[in-house]
């Protein structure tokens, strides 16, 4: 409807789009008019003015249980302080490695929800000076470089990655280091359990063996989860350290010189399966073919990658429907 279309072009439906943005907006004009009430009630009969006042402070004094209970943090964020150590010493292990790598933090978590709490945003980048790359909520980076990233990704929380595909992509990525998580809080978001991961790139070909912090403990959801894979999946409720860093072998920086080109024409997809299958050592310059007004110019030796990866897709908006379907909200369109 019109409506509709105004309200999505909006800049003010935009800010109110979620209840921590709207709720502020909301109580601030509750506020100025209980006060405007109040001042009106005054001017007209100062003892009633006097009585809806005080009604109005205790209205609020009992909207608020953090001023009797003592309570000022939601129970669901309420952990300690710093970080366990076994992130902290990880951390400093990062700090000491090549300054110009990245670290890929992977499987990709968009929020900070671990067994030793909930930080909301992502604890890493505040712990380590490193460079770091990970899936985010929002995409932090050029179209391509979060395509890839995206793509990679979307292979490893599908449990569909190929191991030979890791290392080449992580080269790509001027990636030295990868960081896994042992203790996400992984049926928050659903996202891949982390011992199934751990499995799956133990014996992953260029990348040396796990660096372990912290004592191996079982991933136990906080809420009992009875899936696929723990039904199906020998390695579920294998213990798995805290945080596990794998070196990546003869790694790129982020400023290097490329003595080969390869040019793709298709997705991020692509690549990874390019990597997959020997095509890709990681140590290319990687051009997409839109981005390019002459494939004429080109030197010697170019390789060619042309998939089929680069279809019109639109998970975020399939997942929606889904999750409408699931809550009785459909409608015929």
């Amino acid at each position: 409807s019109p409506a509709a279309e105004a309200l999505r072009g909006s800049g003010l439906a935009l800010a109110l789009r979620s209840s921590t943005r709207a709720v502020p907006l909301v109580v601030l004009g509750l506020g100025l008019g209980a006060a405007a009430l109040v001042t009106a009630m005054q001017r007209h009969s100062p003892r009633r003015g006097r009585t809806v006042g005080i009604f109005v402070v205790v209205l609020i004094a009992a909207n608020l249980p953090s001023l009797w209970a003592a309570d000022l943090v939601d129970p669901a964020l309420a952990r300690d302080q710093d970080p366990p150590v076994e992130w902290i010493d990880a951390a400093h292990a990062l700090d000491a490695t090549d300054g110009t790598a990245r670290v890929l933090q992977i499987p990709g978590a968009e929020f900070g929800a671990c067994r030793w709490g909930d930080t909301v945003d992502p604890p890493l980048p505040g712990l380590t000076d490193k460079a770091l790359l990970t899936r985010d909520l929002l995409p932090l980076g050029s179209p391509q470089l979060m395509d890839l990233l995206f793509a990679l990704d979307d292979r490893v929380q599908s449990g569909q990655l190929d191991p030979a595909a890791l290392a080449p992509v992580a080269r790509l990525l001027a990636v030295d280091r990868i960081w896994v998580s042992g203790d996400i809080a992984f049926e928050r978001f659903r996202t891949i359990r982390p011992e199934l991961f751990a499995a799956l790139i133990a014996d992953a070909p260029g990348l040396a063996a796990p660096v372990a912090f912290g004592a191996p403990a079982t991933n136990t959801p906080d809420i009992p989860m009875i899936d696929e894979d723990a039904l199906g999946n020998p390695p579920v409720g294998t213990p798995i350290a805290p945080v596990q860093l794998l070196a990546v072998d003869d790694h790129t920086g982020l400023a290097r010189v490329a003595t080969r080109v390869v040019v793709l024409d298709g997705s991020g997809d692509g690549l990874v399966d390019a990597a997959a299958g020997g095509l890709l050592f990681g140590d290319a310059a990687v051009l997409y073919a839109n981005d390019l007004a002459e494939l004429s110019d080109l030197p010697a030796g170019t390789l060619y990658v042309v998939t089929d990866s680069n279809r019109r897709r639109a998970p975020r908006e399939r997942q929606h429907a889904l999750d409408r379907l699931v809550h009785g909200e459909h409608r015929e369109s």
